[in-house]
């Protein structure tokens, strides 16, 4: 059996400490997989984009232009 790997680009808060990110989760009130707040400690609840471009525009969009603000970090998860 083999392990599938799923790699990606996460946006972590930058007031939080990179040993113990805030991921960026979104907006999901009322999510039932417990994913419910807009940032979260569990990187699985984290959004997941597929290029580096897409993440630094959305992290742009969460600090009013100012992307540096937040990490921009690559990710690896593995599928169960």
């Amino acid at each position: 059996m083999s392990i599938r790997t799923n790699n990606g680009w996460v946006i972590e808060r930058g007031d939080s400490e990179s040993c113990h990110p805030l991921y960026f989760s979104g907006f999901n009130p009322g999510n039932k997989d417990g994913c419910n707040e807009k940032w979260s400690y569990d990187h699985d609840c984290a959004i997941r984009f597929g290029r580096y471009k897409n993440a630094k525009s959305v992290a742009a969009g969460l600090v009013g232009r100012t992307p540096e603000l937040h990490r921009l970090t690559a990710h690896q998860w593995v599928d169960d």
